[in-house]
């Protein structure tokens, strides 16, 4: 197995910083260790992208988070939309305006 070090980023943003505005982060050590095929890969990779193997994983980590983030909320957006339904009876035009009972206006 390989391993990795690496300083993660307490804070998220949508694109990578350079190396420069890392100095000023805030950062955490985290340590992984991987199978050696996704350790070559991964460091293949990099190389493609022209990065460290460091980077490559924050940028990875990163959308993830960002992901599971936007997954919550529009569960908790599905568990807020799906209460009261138990206390009486839909709209009877739910189906046909479905739109604006989820965005609150009707799509083209």
């Amino acid at each position: 197995m390989g391993w990795i070090g690496f300083h993660f980023k307490k804070s998220l943003s949508s694109s990578l910083p350079t190396t420069t505005f890392k100095r000023n982060m805030k950062t955490s050590s985290l340590q992984i260790n991987l199978p050696t095929e996704k350790y070559s890969r991964l460091a293949e990779l990099a190389a493609h992208r022209q990065l460290i193997m460091a980077d490559l994983l924050e940028l990875a980590i990163t959308e993830w988070l960002e992901r599971e983030t936007r997954l919550q909320k529009a569960r908790q957006i599905m568990l807020e939309l799906g209460e009261g339904f138990e206390e009486g009876q839909a709209p009877h035009d739910a189906a046909r305006n479905h739109d604006v009972y989820l965005y609150g206006k009707t799509m083209p």
